[in-house]
């Protein structure tokens, strides 16, 4: 049974007849056209925030590795989200929350690389290839990419919002 004032519409089908009173969850139910309904309680006080605004954040791949990306829900391992490849320039997009973090682990190892904190003001991330990587440091894709990121970075000082495409 949802509550009275549950922050939703529900519109079930077919649509009522012009001026017809939309009935009630008790209605459906007792004329056998809404014959299961739960309400999902939230396991934390949603009156308190536990993150902050949506964010979306590009991240770079200058490693030569290939990472499993893993929300972290706080247990030690994570949830899956998806990987980033170790082609050079590889990219892939967080849609976020600030607060929420992020686990990047080698594919390979299983060994933790990095784990970042998504904040407000950060869109852009870039995994710097090793000290020691020439070719990547020198290549034309790496340059276009710290272009990038500098621009991403003015462009939000000046006007407040990131830059997102």
């Amino acid at each position: 049974r949802l509550p009275v004032d549950y922050p939703a519409t529900l519109s079930l089908a077919p649509p009522l007849a012009e001026g017809a009173a939309e009935p009630t969850l008790d209605e459906l139910h007792a004329a056998s056209r809404l014959t299961y309904a739960e309400y999902v309680r939230p396991d934390h006080d949603v009156s308190t925030k536990i993150s902050g605004g949506a964010v979306a954040v590009k991240v770079l791949n200058f490693r030569r590795q290939k990472f499993k990306i893993m929300w972290d829900d706080g247990s030690s391992e994570g949830v899956y989200n998806g990987q980033l490849t170790a082609g050079l320039g590889s990219r892939t997009v967080l849609m976020t929350y600030a607060g929420h973090a992020f686990k990047f682990v080698d594919f390979e190892s299983g060994a933790l690389y990095r784990r970042i904190l998504m904040q407000d003001d950060v869109h852009f991330i870039v995994f710097e290839p090793d000290a020691d990587d020439e070719d990547a440091r020198s290549g034309e894709k790496y340059a276009a990419v710290k272009r990038e990121q500098r621009f991403n970075r003015q462009y939000y000082e000046h006007y407040g919002y990131p830059w997102l495409s």
